[in-house]
Formats: structure tokens, sequence, C-alpha cells
């Protein structure tokens, strides 16, 4: 769905689609349903997206997509990175501002939108990224943001430099390597959870939002389930 100065985006393959159906049905538990513009790179991911009712846009493809899961870094992840950068900052053209949101985050209390766009007097808002282990060395998660349509954000969100890379490269560390060049908060880490904070904290947070980061391979949705973050 796309409000007078907002839009709410993500992105999914065939490989994903569980995962960004299972953050949109966290959404539909708080009474919110329609509000995310899911933007798809096959065929069968928007047949699965508008049969139940949600907002499907099939994205025309140029880089071959794989149907099978993919790991963090390879060809196949960042091609996948590619478009996802692509249709940010194709929304960004709107001249809105942007919530960007993988399909491993859940929503756990409804009012995440007012308070983004009360808080953003920055160009970019974003979970801070960071490992209990090394809380020291963070940065911004690129799988939650909340961004500013201007210039400067602009000229970061460009799926361009990991195509010029090979897609050896992907849109968190771009992101990241150019932060010095614009203002950016890190949201609440209480309340905006990344998944290796979360796992450490969990008995004493409330959080609004989880991303199910830091989980490799393929028991993703048993920890998702573990933590009552499963919806389908």
């Amino acid at each position: 769905m796309i409000f007078n100065k907002q839009e709410i985006i993500t992105i999914t393959s065939k490989w994903y689609i569980e995962y960004t159906l299972n953050m949109l049905f966290s959404l539909n538990e708080l009474n919110l349903s329609n509000i995310v513009n899911v933007y798809c790179l096959d065929n069968e991911s928007y047949e699965q997206i508008n049969e139940r009712g949600f907002n499907g846009k099939k994205i025309d493809t140029k880089y071959k997509i794989t149907t099978s899961p993919t790991q963090f870094g390879t060809y196949e992840f960042n091609t996948f990175m590619y478009y996802k950068m692509k249709v940010i900052r194709d929304a960004l053209k709107q001249n809105k501002e942007i919530l960007y949101t993988d399909g491993d985050v859940v929503f756990k209390k409804k009012n995440f939108l007012q308070y983004l766009d009360n808080s953003i007097n920055c160009d970019l808002l974003a979970i801070k990224d960071f490992n209990v282990e090394n809380p020291q060395k963070t940065s911004i998660c690129a799988g939650f943001m909340y961004l500013k349509s201007n210039l400067k954000i602009k000229k970061i969100i460009n799926p361009k430099i990991i195509s010029k890379n090979n897609f050896k490269i992907q849109d968190q560390e771009i992101i990241n390597s150019k932060r010095k060049w614009i203002n950016f908060e890190f949201l609440s880490q209480e309340d905006y959870c990344n998944g290796s904070f979360y796992m450490k904290n969990n008995k004493t947070l409330n959080p609004t939002v989880i991303h199910f980061n830091y989980i490799v391979g393929d028991n993703k949705k048993d920890i998702m389930k573990k933590y009552n973050s499963w919806y389908l």
C-alpha cells in the first residue's frame, strides 16, 4: 500500500516466500492487513502473494534469479540484493519516506509506522546490527530501514554498485561503507531487535520488531517457532 508520504516495501522470490508470508501474517495479527507492497522476482512468488490477498508486484529481471535457498555472500544472494536496492531506489524516486523490511522480520506492536515517522530527524533510521559476542562492532542493518527520499540516500542506494562489482558485494556492505555521507540513527535495540540480541535477552524484552538474522541454515523457521514468531 502507498500512503500519502510513505511506502512500506519488501522483496521476495520462490525460495524466500515462506518468510515473507510469515512477516505479512505477523502484521495481520495486529489488524494491519495489506499495508506492504511486495515486489516479486518470479511468477511463483507473485501468484502466492496475490492468492493470499496481499499486494504483489512483479519485477522485470534481467539477471537470473535462483529458485533455491541461497547462502550469504554468493552470486545468487547478491543478485537478490541488487533487486532489493533497485526496488528501494525506484520507490525513493517517488519522493516518499520508505520503510524497507526483510521477510525474516516479525512485527509485534502496531504503532511502529507512526513512531518511525515522528522519530526521523535524520536521513536513515535502522536496526542496530551487531553480534552480542562482539557488541562494539555495529553496523546499519539493511534488513529494516526507514529512509528519507533525498539526494544523499539516493546516492548510496544504488544497485549498479553491485553489478559493477560483478555481484561480489551486497547492499549492507555498500550502505555501511558510505554511511559517513549520511546522517543516520539506530533504533532502540530493546524495541527493534536484531536476532542475536533478541535470542540472548528475549526473557526481558517486549519488542516492537524482531529481525531474525544471525541464523543460518535450515533451522531459522524452528527458532522463530520457538520464540512464538511463526504465523503460518
